[in-house]
């Protein structure tokens, strides 16, 4: 399965995003710092920027706020109602004595 193209994962994060908006702002008690990449980081704002768990020396903070956007559903707790769809695409390449075959579920 090494030879697959027109894909691309899609991070809870970037679900997050469709239904939110996520700033970061400095904060002396924050948990998060910016990171230099995607590759390194566990949270995306909608400004593009990446953020990563802090060390213990690093002391310019980020408190991050997540906030509804205000088409997003919520149910009667005032809790966001996220939902996403997903599709089971298995694709079987033709070798040999097998033909190629593709099935989505």
């Amino acid at each position: 399965m090494t030879n697959i193209s027109g894909f691309k994962p899609v991070t809870m994060n970037d679900v997050l995003l469709r239904y939110a908006s996520v700033t970061a702002k400095e904060s002396s008690d924050g948990t998060l710092v910016e990171a230099a990449d995607e590759a390194t980081a566990t949270v995306k704002t909608s400004d593009g920027k990446y953020y990563r768990p802090a060390g213990e020396n690093e002391t310019v903070t980020y408190k991050i706020t997540v906030s509804a956007n205000s088409d997003t559903p919520k149910n009667d707790n005032d809790e966001m109602i996220i939902s996403e769809n997903y599709y089971l695409t298995i694709n079987i390449p033709e070798t040999g004595s097998t033909k190629k075959s593709s099935k989505t579920l």
